[in-house]
């Protein structure tokens, strides 16, 4: 499982702790600069109250479930998705509300990645009595990718969307725009954009399709808009083009990657075009590829998906019409 196929597919399963994750979910999006993360409390193979973290300064998942239980949390087992914190921040630490609840046992998807802190929750509340398991599951993991990077190396976790012909063609001839993906494509897409913190294009695309970069449904609203970031080195763009529109949303123009980093966003989706998702490959800056394919054919003159290379990049990860899979460098 990635971050990528996880927002766009859910959690399939039913156990206690699929649960969990369903509520961590509901959390991705708004929780910056926290992770999402989600818990349930269940006694006597009962669930009796759940949790997530909604928005950073509200209550943390644990809290806010172990706040709907009351005392009926006695003596129950805790899921979470992440490792209980154990420092202040706006919110008191979790691992003080669960030992005041008398809880039995707690079950954590993922230790906390920040090295500073990691460890330190599970240690709390095992020296208090607590029985503590850590699971080390694939699902919490991929949940947090985006914090795990940014938390480590203040870098965004970077999604790459690109839509092309069977012959690897992202337009039929340059400077056109050629329609790729049916309704299912657009609805992943849309929802990849509405879990994420910022989408970026490069100036080509704005020239050329003049999109809105907005997330949009036919059978609900949006429950957030990400912003909008133009990757233009020569200016060409200006604030007629519907990505400056002037509503709730932030815009960016910039010039190159490094301002990227400095705009301080934890996860970025990146949808082209050509020339700049070469430019994040290059760079290395790419953690999952999403990869659309259309069963159309647009021959030697399209405009190809990806430019010249300095060296064969290996992509590790399973591929089919959506690939989600992390990308590095041969």
């Amino acid at each position: 499982m990635s971050f990528c196929r996880l927002i766009c597919e859910g959690i399939q399963g039913n156990s206690w702790f699929d649960q969990a994750l369903r509520e961590a979910c509901k959390g991705i999006g708004f929780t910056y600069p926290n992770p999402p993360v989600g818990c349930v409390v269940v006694k006597d193979n009962q669930l009796i109250a759940t949790g997530y973290h909604a928005k950073a300064g509200e209550l943390h998942a644990e809290a806010k479930a172990l706040l709907e239980a009351g005392e009926t949390a006695l003596g129950s087992t805790l899921y979470v998705t992440l490792e209980p914190c154990n420092h202040f921040g706006r919110t008191p630490p979790c691992t003080q509300e669960i030992i005041k609840a008398g809880v039995k046992r707690v079950i954590y998807g993922v230790a906390d990645p920040n090295p500073h802190v990691t460890g330190h929750g599970a240690q709390v509340l095992r020296e208090a009595g607590i029985e503590v398991h850590a699971i080390s599951h694939p699902d919490a993991e991929a949940l947090i990718q985006p914090f795990t990077k940014f938390i480590r190396h203040k870098k965004p976790y970077v999604i790459a969307k690109i839509a092309t012909s069977l012959d690897g063609k992202i337009a039929f001839k340059p400077g056109e725009q050629t329609q790729m993906t049916g309704p299912d494509s657009r609805r992943r897409v849309h929802r990849m954009r509405e879990a994420c913190d910022a989408v970026l294009v490069g100036s080509e695309t704005v020239l050329v399709d003049n999109p809105q970069l907005t997330a949009r449904f036919d059978d609900r609203p949006a429950q957030r808009q990400p912003a909008r970031i133009v990757l233009d080195r020569r200016h060409r763009t200006n604030p007629t083009h519907q990505v400056y529109a002037k509503d709730s949303v932030p815009s960016y123009c910039i010039s190159s990657l490094d301002e990227l980093d400095s705009l301080g966003f934890m996860s970025v989706l990146v949808e082209g075009g050509g020339q700049v998702l070469t430019s994040f490959l290059e760079q290395n800056r790419v953690d999952e590829l999403a990869w659309f394919t259309a069963p159309i054919l647009l021959g030697n003159q399209g405009v190809p998906a990806i430019g010249n290379l300095s060296k064969p990049l290996k992509l590790s990860g399973g591929a089919d019409f959506l690939t989600l899979s992390s990308c590095q460098a041969a």
